[in-house]
């Protein structure tokens, strides 16, 4: 019984990798319609909240980090 298994195993012959590479493809696509279709949207109105948020804090940042290059470069020309 056990021979059976491993020549039938033995016999079968591998998928040419053009295939098998095509088929992983496709499939990878058909999962990725299937997860965007689990996703929920934001709205036009919190698409334009989160957006200024993110646009705010960008700001806040840039500020800091050239407010500290400035102090630390006024630092170190006096030593």
């Amino acid at each position: 019984m056990a021979k059976s298994k491993k020549n039938a195993k033995a016999t079968k012959k591998k998928e040419f990798f053009l295939l098998r590479w095509i088929k992983g493809i496709s499939e990878f696509f058909r999962g990725v319609s299937v997860e965007l279709k689990k996703v929920t949207w934001p709205t036009k109105d919190e698409l334009v909240k989160q957006t200024i948020v993110v646009i705010v804090i960008c700001g806040i940042l840039t500020i800091f980090i050239w407010g500290l290059d400035t102090v630390l470069g006024l630092l170190r020309g006096l030593l």
